[in-house]
């Protein structure tokens, strides 16, 4: 592949990982702003579960980001990848 082609390839996994990112701190957001009425032990065991899950799909996220770019500064700096 030609270094354009890397560069987009890479913009684009980059690109990829911010939007599922934000799609993850969406979630917690939510959840961590009180959207569940009426205080329910269970309800809040369960949204719990899934702020974890999510705070740990947003740091695999991050890390595939951060990659991601730091591939694209070595490609423009000649760097080897």
């Amino acid at each position: 592949m030609g270094k354009l082609t890397d560069v987009r390839a890479k913009a684009k996994e980059m690109s990829d990982a911010h939007v599922r990112l934000n799609a993850f701190y969406s979630v917690i957001s939510l959840l961590e702003g009180g959207t569940l009425p009426g205080g329910s032990s269970s309800a809040n065991a369960t949204a719990e579960k899934i702020i974890r899950l999510c705070k740990s799909e947003a740091q695999v996220q991050l890390r595939i980001h951060d990659r991601a770019l730091d591939q694209i500064v070595a490609i423009n700096s000649g760097a080897p990848k």
